[in-house]
């Protein structure tokens, strides 16, 4: 009686209605969280799943650096996502939290380590293969409530999904070679710049990008059949050299002299470095003579000019005898820092004007130190000038030095010293970590490394490819 007593009008029915609703969700809630902290009690850990994960891939944990392992429910199951790098490899696992087994995984190439073979994917090793999106029987249903009609609840029945069909997989060389037969371009011709397994519309397949001397490649590769299911190809604009067909710094200037008509013992050098431009290996060579200015940018393969500018000299301009020009500005520096031109390597040397004087900008460093200097260009006089140790003591002991770091450097990304063009090599202090900022090319692939100064230890690396 008491019952009906709330259902007497219709303003106690909506309002008992409300309450009755509003009991439900807070019931249903609180039911979802206990599911969840139930399954995560009786799950195997975040340290087991991660050992799962890397079991699986055939990697050691020294190896890896994991970007996050997170618990969740996903598709009726209760699972550990598990994502890490190693060894030029992103890995994305999803394991069952009840008992370890995986439910998927995906491992893509890194740029820069078209090399990197992905365990179990492309050896084919079919022992216990597993699909990118597969199911698993739940381990815990989190019930529905669903809406009441009246007042009593209706609780849906929890579902089950059934295990998905184990898919063939022809493993990632197989793909590649696939790609490579298509095209009709032999192994050793090819650079890879992406080779990863993705789902595509519900079909499991493989991407495939490489370039040769002349030409950029595209593939979609079934994973299944080994067919190419799309293709693009285009011819390379501006590609680069390789470092071997290149003239050097002393041919660079004289093309420039030649094209200018100008003999070297009339031209002051303001700038002379190589570079790199859309790609393509070149040098700035600017100069200038007692009446013109000179820009140049020199092919580094042909000595070709691709850029010119040539303008007379104003007479804000500094006459040639009151500018004592590059080499004797890097001259003033070696000299007052005590240091051969032999053991110096040079990052920085430039003519620039700093509150109205002229100035040249110099910057190198040795196997202990580094330099920079501002020199006045009329005198020879050391403006500015600052050295930062590199083998000063750290928390662990000496710092390993510059060569070092980039020995590490190149041995992690597979190139000789000979092979590469390096842009940058330098000692810093990253928020109060000592590292080594380590950047250099291999054709048109781009590296970046931070190394702790005192370890040795790669902390950051990229491999970017530049198009």
């Amino acid at each position: 009686m008491k019952l009906k007593t709330l259902f007497t009008t219709p303003k106690r029915a909506i309002i008992t209605s409300v309450c009755m609703l509003a009991i439900l969700a807070a019931a249903g809630t609180a039911t979802a969280f206990a599911a969840e902290s139930i399954a995560k009690s009786n799950s195997i850990g975040t340290a087991a799943a991660e050992e799962k994960a890397l079991l699986d891939a055939g990697v050691s944990s020294a190896d890896a650096n994991f970007g996050y392992t997170d618990f969740d429910f996903e598709k009726g199951s209760f699972v550990y996502e598990v994502e890490f790098t190693a060894n030029g490899i992103e890995w994305e696992y999803v394991i069952k939290a009840s008992d370890g087994t995986v439910l998927s995984r995906r491992a893509k190439v890194q740029q820069g380590y078209a090399d990197a073979i992905t365990p179990g994917l492309d050896t084919g090793d079919t022992s216990a293969p597993v699909s990118e999106e597969s199911d698993a029987a739940a381990d815990v249903s989190t019930p529905e409530t669903s809406t009441p009609e009246t007042s009593t609840p209706e609780t849906s029945t929890p579902e089950t999904s059934t295990p998905v069909q184990e898919e063939t997989d022809i493993g990632l060389e197989a793909a590649k070679n696939a790609a490579l037969a298509d095209a009709g371009v032999n192994a050793a011709d090819a650079t890879f710049t992406e080779q990863k397994r993705d789902r595509e519309n519900g079909v499991l397949v493989y991407d495939i990008d490489f370039y040769t001397s002349t030409t950029e490649y595209e593939y979609e590769i079934d994973a299944s059949t080994g067919a190419v299911r799309e293709k693009k190809s285009e011819l390379r604009g501006g590609q680069t050299q390789p470092d071997n067909t290149d003239i050097g710094l002393e041919a660079a200037k004289n093309a420039a002299l030649a094209d200018a008509g100008v003999n070297a013992a009339d031209a002051t050098f303001t700038e002379q470095k190589r570079d790199r431009e859309d790609g393509v290996l070149v040098y700035d060579i600017d100069f200038y003579t007692a009446t013109m200015k000179y820009e140049y940018e020199i092919d580094a393969s042909t000595g070709a000019v691709r850029e010119r500018k040539s303008e007379k000299r104003n007479n804000q301009t500094q006459t040639g005898a009151n500018d004592i020009g590059l080499e004797a500005a890097k001259n003033a520096a070696l000299a007052d820092a005590g240091v051969n031109a032999a053991d110096a390597t040079f990052t920085e040397q430039k003519r620039d004007r700093e509150d109205g004087v002229l100035v040249y900008d110099i910057e190198f460093y040795t196997s202990t130190t580094e330099y920079e200097y501002e020199i006045d260009a009329s005198t020879g006089a050391v403006r500015e000038k600052k050295a930062e140790s590199k083998t000063q003591t750290g928390d662990n002991g000496a710092y390993i030095g510059l060569e070092r770091a980039k020995e590490i450097a190149l041995s992690h990304a597979g190139l000789s010293a000979g092979e590469v063009y390096l842009s940058k090599a330098k000692f810093e202090d990253d928020d109060g970590v000592k590292v080594y900022e380590i950047e250099f090319y291999k054709d048109r692939m781009e590296y970046e490394y931070t190394i702790h100064a005192a370890t040795g230890r790669i902390l950051e690396f990229d491999a970017e490819y530049d198009d």
